[in-house]
Order: structure tokens, then sequence, then C-alpha cells
């Protein structure tokens, strides 16, 4: 339907529907050989499709996506006693992990297709993504007089089968240029045939668990990691790198994908201490450790992106750039590989911790912690290749700007934790925990999580809170068996009453967290900045304004218009990464069970759960982006449910037979 005062804009209003068909299944078998030896087999199987709209900004429009998925799962362990002081467990485990992902645009393009201040419509594509990993695991427990030793080794064998059909960007930097059809950037990927990626992982350890004295316990441990590096099994992959292959930037088929760690060595230590002075209620804790990892996979297959032909075009360097883009390919500075630090490190985060525990009344266990840690080596993506202002040129002008993968950047947390809790004794057990922490990176949390950044060329200006850093989250959680039925205080003796009352138990937990970080942006086009890259542009800050609207933050006004500007200028917006914060959270959920004795071996079990008893709106994130007129409305849910219901009670009710 029209939208008011813009005869060129309709907005589209409709609903989506969202279908998840899931089946599994899992078979295991124990066996007892002798008093020594033992062993189970274990088998998950599991089939799922899933179909829903593809969201764009939290707007759903026709475009769809299905992901078929068909993971299995199996483990075979043998355990051997040799004494009671000497225990051997050995493992061999396999793992499937099968995603095949259909995009179905309406626009039935190729292309993803932007205009500033309107939704995404998504691209057409297939994905397919198989997996496969066979882990053998050995660990060794030897108890010597006051020292608990473990050992323990592992290799793992992965292959990843990867490809996709074609897919590119198409983007419009305002309605009138959507209008002249004058595009400000496009990228398109030929189609990648499916590649066979594969590597093997080694792990090992060493522990001792020495208890000094009966209220002194040390652990000492080391622990060794070899990630290894991928290879293809054809050597069709081609690496790209400007620092290890020169300007030419392509290493070439089959070279390898980089050079691998051999020296992630993570010591570790830790100590509890229950001085004597305390009566044993009191316990202090404290300990260090390096702990490295691997980061996602998806992160270490660039080289077979390089196969096919891969474009970036800006309206910058190719002057009346338009749609469609087939004639502008393969044009001067158009290719854009896909670089991999082949020399990157793998990443690891420091971790110390500090605790003193104190035992109350009542069976009350209260806890004070504090814990911090540092990340370092940790994923970077980011462009290469970028326009010089000074010349108006590319360093490389063979190329257009090159995506670019390493591991260069850091994080670092801090968080106060204060616990109570109460272990299950006469039927009630409860528990509550507040965090206050705060995480700050330079556009990577950790893992595989890591943002492109406003100004490739400062890194350091990234530096702020991290997208997922809650500065506050409260939990609380109870369990309490009713205090009727056989051994209870009340209906203990038999009759219609206890049947009906008795052996009931009701569960109740709750949660609250602050608000997320938002990050406001701005579209630009390629022709507004010197160096053509558009990428999560953010705007000016506008001096002595506040981020509140007047009146408060609303759901149709959560952050304030007027506290930014767009930039004007051929530079970057001085406005701070994730300026800004959402919506806080907090959900209430409850349970009740009865159990129903049938034998003296079997009964059935009777609950209920209600989720979000409430109804509390749980909102989403604001739009943040300057340009758009739906900027700093909620349209979106945390969940599913539409605005104004949030995420919606849910009831459920489970039978079930134990025997």
């Amino acid at each position: 339907m029209p939208v008011a005062g813009s005869a060129n804009v309709a907005e589209f209003v409709g609903s989506g529907r969202q279908l998840d068909h899931e089946n599994s299944a899992m078979l295991r078998l124990d066996h007892h050989f002798s008093a020594a030896d033992s062993a189970y087999l274990r088998f998950n199987f599991d089939a799922a499709v899933s179909q829903a709209p593809l969201a764009s900004g939290g707007s759903y429009l026709n475009d769809k996506q299905q992901i078929v998925s068909r993971p299995v799962n199996g483990e075979l362990e043998s355990m051997h006693i040799f004494s009671p002081r000497s225990v051997n467990e050995l493992k061999f485990g396999f793992n499937r992990g099968n995603v095949y992902t259909t995009n179905q645009s309406a626009l039935g393009l190729p292309f993803a297709v932007s205009v500033s201040g309107f939704t995404t419509l998504a691209n057409n594509q297939y994905k397919i993504g198989v997996g496969n990993s066979y882990s053998y695991i050995d660990n060794l427990t030897l108890v010597r007089g006051a020292h608990t030793l473990k050992f323990g080794v592992e290799v793992r064998r992965i292959q990843l089968n990867q490809g996709n059909t074609p897919s590119g960007t198409v983007s419009f930097s305002s309605q009138a240029n959507f209008l002249d059809n004058s595009v400000s950037s496009a990228t398109y990927a030929a189609e990648l045939p499916v590649n066979g990626l594969r590597k093997t992982e080694v792990y090992s350890y060493a522990e001792d668990e020495w208890k000094l004295e009966p209220n002194l316990t040390f652990n000492l441990g080391v622990r060794y990691t070899f990630y290894n590096i991928f290879h293809e099994v054809n050597g069709k992959a081609i690496p790209f790198d400007f620092a290890t292959c020169g300007t030419a930037g392509f290493c070439g088929a089959g070279a390898s994908f980089g050079n691998p760690n051999t020296l992630d060595v993570a010591p570790r230590v830790s100590v509890a201490w229950a001085p004597a002075v305390f009566s044993g209620k009191t316990v202090l804790r404290g300990g260090f450790g390096l702990y490295h990892g691997d980061g996602q996979l998806d992160d270490q297959n660039l080289p077979i992106s390089n196969e096919v032909g891969r474009y970036s075009l800006s309206a910058m360097t190719i002057p009346g750039l338009a749609f469609p883009i087939t004639p502008y390919l393969q044009g001067p500075g158009t290719v854009s590989p896909r670089d991999m630090d082949r020399n990157r490190k793998d990443m690891y985060v420091s971790q110390w911790g500090f605790s003193v525990q104190q035992a109350f009344f009542h069976d009350l266990v209260g806890t004070l912690s504090y814990v911090g840690s540092k990340g370092t080596y940790l994923l970077t993506t980011s462009y290469l290749n970028l326009i010089d202002p000074s010349t108006g040129q590319r360093p490389n002008t063979a190329f257009s700007q090159v995506e670019y993968r390493g591991n260069i950047n850091n994080s670092s947390y801090e968080g106060f934790v204060a616990s109570l809790q109460r272990s299950f004794t006469r039927g009630l057990l409860f528990s509550a925990h507040y965090t206050y922490s705060h995480e700050i990176d330079q556009d990577a949390a950790g893992g595989g999580d890591a943002d492109f950044p406003q100004n490739p060329a400062c890194l350091a200006c990234e530096r702020a809170s991290g997208d997922f850093d809650v500065r506050h989250v409260l939990t609380a959680d109870t369990v309490y068996d009713l205090p009727f039925g056989p051994g209870r205080a009340f209906l203990s003796q038999p009759g219609i009453a206890r049947a009906v009352l008795g052996r009931w138990s009701v569960t109740a937990n709750g949660t609250a967290r602050s608000g997320l970080p938002i990050n406001v942006t701005e579209d630009r086009s390629s022709t507004s900045v010197a160096t053509g890259y558009t990428t999560n542009q953010r705007p000016n800050r506008v001096p002595g304004v506040s981020l509140t609207p007047i009146g408060g933050k609303e759901i149709q006004n959560w952050i304030n218009p007027a506290a930014f500007a767009l930039v004007t200028g051929s530079g970057y917006g001085n406005a701070p990464r994730n300026i800004g914060r959402g919506p806080k959270l907090w959900q209430t959920d409850l349970g009740l069970a009865k159990r129903i004795p049938l034998t003296e071996s079997a009964q059935l079990q009777f609950r209920g759960e209600f989720f979000n008893i409430f109804n509390r709106a749980q909102y989403g994130q604001p739009l943040a982006d300057l340009s758009a007129a739906t900027f700093g409305q909620i349209i979106s849910t945390v969940n599913t449910g539409p605005v104004g219901t949030g995420t919606p009670r849910q009831i459920q009710f489970t039978l079930r037979l134990e025997f």
C-alpha cells in the first residue's frame, strides 16, 4: 500500500510461515564384560527441515529460506580397570553434519538488491555443506599417594565438502540513484563446485591433582594442541595472500593454505584452600590458564573461493556503473579474491579468576567471584587494496578491494559474580546468580564472531563494548517438592487426598539482563568515501545531544536521531562503534510435575511447563540505519511473535513412562 507523502514508496504488510519438522532417534547399548571391562555403543540420528522467511533488518518480505540437515553421530567407548588406582578409557567417535541451504528470492536473481532506506531483497542461492569428523581418544587415570594423575591424547580427522551456486549483491545508495539505475557498488562470485577440504588435528594433556593437605589442593596441568591447516584433496584451491605471495596475490593452485602452528602449549594451574581457622566452612579458590582455539572451520576455507571468478565493482572506479552488471565484469581492477593470512596465529584466551565460598545456615552456600580474560589473535575480517585518497588509485591496480581474514584482533573481559545456592535438601533446591561484567573488543568477540570495520586502516578505532556485551545478568532457579504424600509432613497416609495432592513438585526460573549494544550506521555511496569502501559506515555524533529521545525511549522511537548527523565529507564518521543500548529482557517460567506409581519398577510422570508465564513482550534491537525512515524503531521480537505480544506465552504437557 502507498506510503503517505511519497509517490514512489509503498509498504508491504503480510505474514510469513515458519515451519520446522524434526525427527530424531538414539540407540545405545551398554555391556559389562567383567568387573574390569565395560563398553557402550551409541548412535544418534536426526532429520530436520526448516522453512522460514528470510529477514533483513527484522523485516519479512516474500523471500524464503529452506534448510535441510541430516546429522548423524556415534561413539564407542571401552573402559578397563587395571586396579582401584588405575583406569583407562578409550573412545572412538564419528560425527557427520550436513546442511543444504536454499534461498528462494522473490526477485529470482542471484543478486541481493539493497536500496538505502528500504528492506534488502535476498538472492537465489543453493549451498551445500557436509562435514565429517573421526576421533580417537585415550585417557589414563592413575592415583599415586596424594596425586591423581591424568594423561590423554586425541587424534581427529576432519573432512569438509562445500560448494554453492552463483551469488552477488547490488547496492544503491539512495532512492534517487535507484530510480536512475546508478549502482553504488556490486559484487559477483561464479558457481563454486563442491570441494573436499581435509586436515588432521592432534591434542594431548597431562594433569596432576595434588592434595598437599586435607584442606589444600593444587591442580597443575598442561595441554598441547595442533590444529593443522586444510588442504584440498584434488589440489584445486588457490590461496591468495599479498603478504606471502607478493603483488601477484595468487599463490597458485595446490599451494599450501599456510604455515601450521606447532607451539600451542597451554599451562594451567589452580588452587583450592579451606583455612582451618574457619572450620572448613570457607573455601578460597584461584587459578590461571591459557586456552587455544581453532575458531570456525568456515573461516579457514577462503582458498577454495578463488577457484572461480570473484568481482567487486564500485562507482568510484567505474563511472556509470549500472544494473545488469555483466558488461562490467573482468574489467581493469574488478577481480576481488579472498585473502587469508597464511601466517596467521591460532587464537587463544588467557583467563584468571578468584573466588570465596562460604557455607551459611539452612544449607545455603554463598560465593563471590572475579574472573578476567584476555583474547589474543582473534578473528579479523577486513578489506585490503582500498583506494589511496592521495592518488585516487588502488595500491595494486590489478585488483579491486580484497576481502581479508586473519587473526590480529584482541578482546578483554572482566566479571564479578555473586551466587547463593542451596543443594536439594528436604525437598528444596534454590540458586541465584548475579553477574556484573564488561567485554571490550576490536570487532571480534572470539571464535567465529567478527565484524568488518568502518575504516580498515584503523582497527584500533573499532575498540568498544562487544556485540554481546551484557553488563547485568540475574538468574534464579528453584525446585520444591510439595509437602504432601508418602514421607511428607502432610497427607502421608493412604487415601484419595494423598493420591491427588501427593508427589507434586514445582520448578520456577527467572532471568533478566540489560540491553545489548547498538551500532548506529548510515548508507553511503562509494563515490562519497575517499577510499571507496562503504561497509559498516557510522555517522557523526552531534555534541551535547542525548541518545535518549525527548520523552524517553519508546518502541517506535528508541534512539534520538538528532544525536547524529550524516557525514558530508569524504572521510569517516566520528560516532563510536556500539554507541547505544537495546531493550532489557526479563522472563519467568514455571513447571509442575507429578509422579504416579504403577508398580514397584514402573511409574508415570506428568509434567506441565509454562514459558514466559506473564506473556511479557521481549523486544529485539531497534533499526539503527540513520539513512532509513525507520531509524530507531523496534519492529521485531527476540524470538517469535508479532510486535506488541513479544515472545508469546508457551504451554506444553508431557506424559512419560519410566520402567
